[in-house]
C-alpha cells in the first residue's frame, strides 16, 4: 500500500568535481553557492538519496558560462514526495580570481558519505609492487 512507502526525500550526501559547497552539505539544507576559477568550464554534480528506494534527478549544465550558473537536485521518494536542492555555481570573469581562494588540490577532492577521498593524477614517483 502507498501508506508503507517511504516520503524520505533527503540526500545522503552532495558534491562537485570542482569547488567546495558553502554552506557544508547537510540533508536539511537546500540552497548552496560554490564560486570556482574562470579557467573551469565544467562542473559536475555527484548526488546520493538517503532511502535507496528514492530517485535522484540532477537538472542543469555541466558546462559553465561565466557568471552564475544553477544546477538543481531534484529527490523523489518511494511516496511520491519531492524535495530540490539548489546549487548557485559561480564562475568568475576572466582576469578575476575565484572569490573563495581554494587550495589548487581541492579540485582533485571528492566528499562521498563525509569521508574525502584525494585522486592522484601523477603517479610518476609512487612505486608499484
Amino acid at each position: 500500500t502507498d501508506a508503507a512507502k517511504s516520503d524520505n526525500a533527503d540526500l545522503k550526501s552532495l558534491s562537485l568535481s570542482v569547488g567546495k559547497l558553502e554552506p557544508s552539505f547537510a540533508a536539511s539544507r537546500t540552497k548552496y553557492n560554490v564560486s570556482v576559477a574562470n579557467n573551469v568550464t565544467e562542473c559536475k554534480v555527484f548526488a546520493a538519496a538517503a532511502d535507496a528506494g528514492a530517485k535522484v534527478e540532477i537538472l542543469g549544465k555541466n558546462a559553465l558560462a561565466v557568471g552564475k550558473n544553477t544546477r538543481s537536485v531534484v529527490v523523489t521518494a518511494p511516496s511520491g514526495k519531492q524535495k530540490e536542492y539548489s546549487i548557485t555555481i559561480t564562475r568568475a570573469e576572466e582576469g578575476e580570481d575565484e572569490s573563495s581562494s581554494e587550495p589548487e588540490k581541492a579540485l582533485n577532492e571528492a566528499v562521498i558519505d563525509g569521508v574525502t577521498y584525494t585522486v592522484l593524477t601523477d603517479i610518476s614517483n609512487i612505486t608499484l609492487p
